[in-house]
C-alpha cells in the first residue's frame, strides 16, 4: 500500500473548493444561510455543516458513496437542535 502525505501549503489547487479562498467562502455562505434561518452560533453550525461535507467527499473518494447522505442526515440533527425544521 503507498501512503502520501500531501501538505496543504505546497500544493496549488485552483478552484478546488477544499482549499484556500474557497473553502472559506463555502463556510461563509453556510454561515450566511444559518444566520437567515435563525440559527443560534451560525459560525459554528457553518463549521459543523462544512466538516460534514468534507467527511462526505472524503469518504466518497475512499468509496463510500452513501457518505453524503449520512452526512445530510447528521446535518438534520444539528439544524432541528437549533429548531430549523428539515424535510423528512
Amino acid at each position: 500500500m503507498l501512503v502520501a502525505v500531501v501538505r496543504p501549503e505546497t500544493v496549488r489547487m485552483t478552484g478546488c473548493p477544499v482549499y484556500g479562498e474557497e473553502r472559506t467562502n463555502v463556510r461563509a455562505l453556510i454561515r450566511r444561510l444559518a444566520e437567515d434561518a435563525g440559527v443560534h452560533n451560525p459560525a459554528v453550525v457553518a463549521l459543523q455543516i462544512q466538516m460534514l461535507l468534507l467527511g462526505a467527499t472524503v469518504a466518497a473518494v475512499y468509496g463510500d458513496l452513501d457518505g453524503a447522505q449520512q452526512a445530510r442526515e447528521v446535518a438534520s440533527l444539528l439544524l432541528e437542535r437549533e429548531g430549523i425544521p428539515t424535510e423528512a
